[in-house]
């Protein structure tokens, strides 16, 4: 019975590890964008409207 669940550890561990190493540049690079977004100042001149 331990034979069995180590070996599924063993087999199942790498592949988790793969798919969730490939998720996380894509959220990475989504944060990033956003503060950037965010950072950015908006200049307005007066008397005009801001249209967003």
């Amino acid at each position: 019975m331990r034979r069995a669940f180590l070996s599924l550890i063993v087999l199942v561990a790498p592949a988790v590890a793969l798919l969730t190493a490939g998720c996380e540049p894509e959220v990475r690079t989504v944060h990033r964008s956003e503060r950037i977004e965010e950072s950015e100042p908006r200049t307005v001149s007066p008397g005009q409207e801001v249209v967003e």
